[in-house]
């Protein structure tokens, strides 16, 4: 009896904080954008971007009315981008990543899972 009771105790268990922040900066990693994978992705695309715009704007010789942005996002001076180069960072999402992320934080920054 008093064995089941400890496990039943156990098993419920109220997060710390600290544990709570680390899980979310784990889904952010591996769901979201909080990765080299995408950080490589979106420098990419702002640099097209940016490199289109400054395009328009020497070839039109001013950027009135928002005129370059619009250009720019129909495609008239990008060209296609190539994030080709950011695939060595790229990885299939996993709740065992995810996982292993937050293992590895919480024995690092020595956090309690578990509120006492």
């Amino acid at each position: 009896m008093i064995v089941s009771l400890n496990l039943s105790a156990s098993e419920k268990c109220e997060l710390t904080d600290q544990y709570k922040k680390v899980r979310t900066q784990a889904t952010l990693t591996v769901y979201g954008d909080d990765n080299d994978y995408s950080r490589c992705k979106n420098a990419t695309r702002n640099f097209e971007y940016w490199a289109a715009f400054s395009k328009c704007v020497k070839n039109e010789g001013k950027n009135t009315g928002s005129r370059c942005a619009h250009a720019v996002n129909s495609k008239k001076y990008r060209r296609e981008f190539d994030v080709t180069h950011c695939e060595v960072f790229k990885f299939e999402p996993s709740k065992e990543l995810a996982q292993k992320l937050i293992d590895e934080s919480v024995k690092i920054q020595g956090i309690e899972k578990c509120k006492k």
